[in-house]
């Protein structure tokens, strides 16, 4: 029953929040972090104060709250006669604190306000990724550019299983990539041991399943292939390449702030 108590109010504070009286100069501090505050009339959460006050005002007890990064939602007590000042106290929990337990009671008097932070005003998602809100706007996903994955598009996904989006291309040696499959061995070669089933091979013609297996395109094709720009997080990076032996004439390498490493 709290649960669906609290979520059946969130639209109506959040109208009322956009829409008080607030002076230009307070609507800007209040908003300025990408916040809003959830409010439940009648409420009071128990058990998680860190520092109590007099407060001319809700808006005020809740102005205190944003300036203190540990600061997660307020209890206010209005006053009980005109002129006087109201009882702020500043909470700090986790989210599940307030929606799975019972701490958050009935009490006549007290504005019980949830600071609420929308999940993608702190860039979460590395790499140009996209931060995507859900739901109520509590928690996100990221939708990652090619080449990355990871919950927070973290890590490098260069395995051409979704193509070569994202790649700069030159010439026309990879016009036809990536390869489907191990094409080596459909020829009667030594198996191209790839990870997956997709993956660049200069000398391979098989750019897709239907395609006949064992086909290339040989040495004659020139060209380049680039990755977009990733990250590099850790003291080590690892690929799977092979390749010919002449360097002057097949290679991979890594550009670290424009210089071949």
């Amino acid at each position: 029953m709290l649960r669906k108590a609290l979520h059946a109010i969130i639209l109506i504070a959040f109208q009322r929040e956009t829409s008080g009286e607030v002076s230009p100069n307070q609507k800007s501090s209040v908003f300025s972090r990408s916040v809003y505050f959830m409010t439940m009339n009648n409420n009071r959460l128990h058990g998680y104060v860190v520092e109590r006050f007099q407060s001319a005002s809700l808006l005020l007890c809740n102005q205190k709250c944003l300036r203190r990064e540990w600061c997660t939602s307020t209890n206010f007590k209005a006053p009980e006669q005109s002129g006087k000042t109201g009882t702020c106290g500043l909470n700090k929990h986790s989210y599940s604190s307030v929606f799975e337990s019972a701490s958050l009671r009935e009490e006549d008097g007290v504005t019980f306000s949830l600071l609420v932070k929308f999940p993608c005003h702190s860039k979460p998602c590395l790499n140009n990724g996209i931060c995507v809100q859900d739901g109520a706007g509590l928690s996100f996903h990221c939708v990652c550019k090619a080449g990355f994955a990871g919950t927070r598009c973290q890590a490098c996904k260069f395995d051409f299983e979704d193509g070569k989006d994202g790649w700069e291309k030159t010439g026309t040696t990879f016009n036809n990539q990536p390869t489907y499959g191990d094409n080596p061995t459909a020829r009667k070669r030594e198996p191209a041991k790839q990870q997956g089933d997709w993956w660049i091979g200069g000398y391979e013609d098989r750019p897709s399943e239907a395609a006949t297996p064992g086909r290339i395109q040989g040495d004659g094709p020139r060209g380049t292939l680039t990755s977009p720009f990733f990250k590099i997080i850790g003291a080590n990076i690892t690929f799977l390449i092979g390749g010919g032996c002449r360097m002057d004439f097949i290679r991979a390498e890594l550009v670290i702030n424009d210089q071949v490493e």
